[in-house]
């Protein structure tokens, strides 16, 4: 099994100019509802790690919004965590093979998921669109 992304020396800049991204993206209200639409019964608060950072978002029948940064050990149902290099790589107009999946990432030993799994299963490709939503020329 690959060795998992060491998220304790991932560079913070580049971690926080990809958070910054991802925030846009998720203030695409157009997209963002969208996307919404496809998963209206889901209520769950995500994790995203990038690098060191984590941000939570809340998806749920009021829609997808990021949380405020909080302090640590804030509740979350399942945490997708990756190098800031593949989320860079994963936000492309057109990934590279290998980089343009969450499970391709996986697989290379960028990213990871943990948590409860169950709502993230039976909405996959919601929560794939999601996680894509700040790639180059997205639309949701």
């Amino acid at each position: 099994m690959p060795d998992e992304p060491n998220m304790a020396t991932a560079g913070e800049p580049e971690a926080a100019q990809l958070v910054a991204r991802l925030e846009r993206s998720l203030s695409n209200e157009s997209a963002v509802a969208a996307l919404r639409l496809r998963a209206r019964e889901t209520r769950v608060t995500l994790c995203v790690g990038i690098g060191a950072i984590e941000r939570r978002i809340d998806v749920s029948q009021d829609g997808i919004r990021p949380l405020p940064p909080a302090p640590p050990l804030q509740p979350w149902d399942f945490c997708v965590r990756a190098t800031p290099r593949a989320w860079q790589e994963l936000w492309q107009a057109v990934p590279k093979a290998g980089w343009h999946d969450i499970f391709a990432l996986t697989k290379r030993g960028e990213m990871r998921i943990d948590g409860n799994l169950q709502p993230f299963m039976a909405n996959l490709q919601f929560f794939k669109d999601l996680l894509a939503l700040p790639r180059a020329g997205s639309q949701a």
